[in-house]
């Protein structure tokens, strides 16, 4: 049994277009989160699934000199595409799939290790970390490639097969699921993924705050930090999470 981290990405962003490639301070918000998915400890491999548009190419030449392994498949069937992605990595169907997106650039390796902990512990199909307990950004989803295999032939909408989990918790009848939560919440308010203009501005604030410690500092930290300062964590205050199938 092995755990690979998928983190999906794409480079025509309808909101923000580029924005994973978008940089700050010398540094992509890609290579941000790569360089913190690279310290979960649990993790066998990393790998970057995005599509086979031509302009997705521009990924695949940034990764070239990169520590992780790139797939690539269907542009909005993003189910499809993590099959297909497991299937050429051979996973076996008791293989763990850790799904990340790569808008996310400041993931914190250490809850990623207690996602994976304790999905393991519940021995459930499909656990997540609970954004109703902690910001947006460090979220982070686990099933085994069984179950995949399972929603792949099941999830017939184009917005399930799109957002890749959706048919495991609306189906609690065919798949057990759980949430890692945090009580109390820590700042759940608060938004540290980048989909607008503004969720960029407020990440590179942060990230030019810590300075070199960036890679290494905690979601507490950087929740601390946003706590602090209010003008700074009012930048998104504005943008809302599109619901599914928008």
């Amino acid at each position: 049994m092995s755990v690979y981290i998928f983190s999906q990405a794409r480079f025509d962003s309808t909101r923000l277009p580029g924005k994973v490639l978008k940089a700050i301070n010398g540094r992509s918000l890609l290579d941000y989160h790569i360089e913190r998915v690279a310290q979960v400890k649990q993790a066998h491999q990393h790998v970057i699934v995005t599509s086979i548009e031509k302009n997705d190419d521009c990924i695949v030449t940034h990764l070239s000199d990169k520590d992780v392994i790139v797939r690539r498949g269907s542009k909005h069937n993003v189910l499809e595409r993590f099959v297909q992605a497991a299937q050429a990595l051979a996973l076996t169907e008791s293989d763990y799939i850790v799904r990340l997106t790569g808008d996310c650039p400041l993931v914190d390796p250490t809850l990623i290790d207690a996602l994976i902990q304790f999905h393991l512990e519940s021995g459930t199909d499909y656990s997540n970390i609970d954004v109703n307990t902690i910001p947006r950004g460090f979220d982070a989803e686990i099933f085994n490639f069984k179950g995949l295999l399972q929603v792949f032939n099941d999830a017939k909408e184009a917005y399930q097969q799109e957002h890749v989990t959706p048919y495991f918790y609306q189906h609690p009848t065919l798949f057990q699921c759980a949430s890692l939560s945090f009580s109390p919440p820590r700042s759940a308010h608060l938004r540290l993924c980048v989909d607008e203009l503004e969720d960029f501005q407020l990440v590179e604030r942060v990230i030019t705050h810590f300075g070199n410690d960036i890679d290494f500092v905690s979601a507490n930290e950087i929740i601390d930090f946003l706590n602090m300062t209010p003008a700074v964590a009012s930048i998104n205050a504005c943008v809302g999470q599109k619901k599914l199938g928008e």
